[in-house]
């Protein structure tokens, strides 16, 4: 029986944040991660994927540390100081490399919509392996809000149709394996989520991200070489758009996610999964010149919208009742 890992240090003491806050950093996630995967699929057409998602993680890299620079330190001595590494290689793998290598190639066969829409189940996931592997206590709330963010995607998948999967005219023969590929970057994912909180949560998310980034890129690249070998057809303009979105659009986004994720809980932050296929469908339709309003957008995605803004909410209440019960 594999036993679930154990952080090197106690977790800090945190205060609860807010509904507000939470939502508003919930509402930022999902317009850029939105942005993010649409853009990069319309990227993904005749290149390679795996070099495209290590070129994305190193940019995303480069931008963290930038930051960390203007802030007047780098974080570096304390993190690989301190840090177990084989914990920064698992976390760097099931949450970077590996989860946007598996992604990068669900994009050559599946839409974006579809993408996020398979990833939506990461919260379920996650449920599930906080459950029966990290051992953890389910409440009330947090089985009902589990209940709503599985309704929602029902619910936007039935809405959607044929329109968030078949509408990119990729390959229909490659259906299926960009499916899989998606459906194991979903449960990587999650087990990144779980395991941040329980192994790192009590490092600062800036000086702990460029440690997971820099190993995760360095991965990328070694798994992007062995299968895909020396990268070619990647013009000035390829290279500069995917520097762009992953320093300028996906850091951001790293941050607040892992803030979410200390701050909260791994099953919060997972229900931007859930939030985000709305957004992403809208954008992509918006790129592809269709029309937002009638047939293009169905009620029941804003329905799926609502329920899983509900799942939200539970899930919230349910992580601070857990908050009031540890410290009484």
């Amino acid at each position: 029986m594999i036993k679930p890992l154990a952080s090197d240090k106690p977790t800090q003491t945190l205060q609860k944040p807010t509904l507000l806050w939470v939502f508003g950093m919930i509402a930022a996630i999902i317009v850029l991660y939105a942005i993010s995967w649409v853009w990069s699929a319309e990227l993904l057409q005749d290149v390679a994927p795996l070099w495209s998602s290590a070129i994305r993680l190193g940019a995303s890299f480069i931008g963290i540390v930038f930051f960390n620079l203007i802030r007047g330190h780098s974080g570096f001595k304390k993190l690989f100081g301190d840090a177990n590494p084989r914990h920064l290689s698992l976390l760097a793998i099931t949450g970077f490399s590996g989860f946007f290598a598996l992604s990068y190639v669900a994009l050559t066969s599946i839409s974006a919509t579809l993408l996020v829409l398979i990833l939506s189940s990461i919260p379920v996931l996650t449920f599930l392996q906080s459950v029966l592997y990290f051992r953890q206590a389910a409440t009330l709330f947090s089985i009902c809000g589990t209940i709503c963010t599985l309704l929602a995607i029902i619910l936007f998948a039935h809405s959607s149709g044929v329109e968030a999967d078949l509408s990119s005219g990729k390959d229909h023969i490659l259906l299926p394996w960009g499916i899989l590929f998606a459906l194991f970057a979903a449960v990587s994912y999650a087990f990144y989520g779980l395991s941040y909180k329980r192994l790192l949560s009590h490092y600062s998310v800036t000086d702990i991200l460029p440690g997971l980034l820099g190993i995760g890129t360095v991965f990328s690249a070694i798994t992007a070489l062995l299968i895909e070998g020396v990268p070619s057809g990647f013009s000035v303009s390829l290279i500069g758009q995917l520097l762009v979105i992953g320093a300028i659009i996906a850091a951001p986004v790293y941050v607040m996610y892992n803030l979410l994720i200390v701050r909260t809980d791994p099953l919060i932050a997972s229900t931007i999964s859930i939030l985000a296929p709305v957004s992403t469908f809208i954008i992509e339709q918006a790129v592809r010149g269709h029309s937002l309003i009638g047939h293009s957008i169905d009620p029941g995605h804003f329905a799926a919208l609502a329920i899983s803004a509900i799942g939200l909410l539970l899930l919230f209440l349910s992580n601070k009742y857990q908050g009031k019960s540890h410290e009484t």
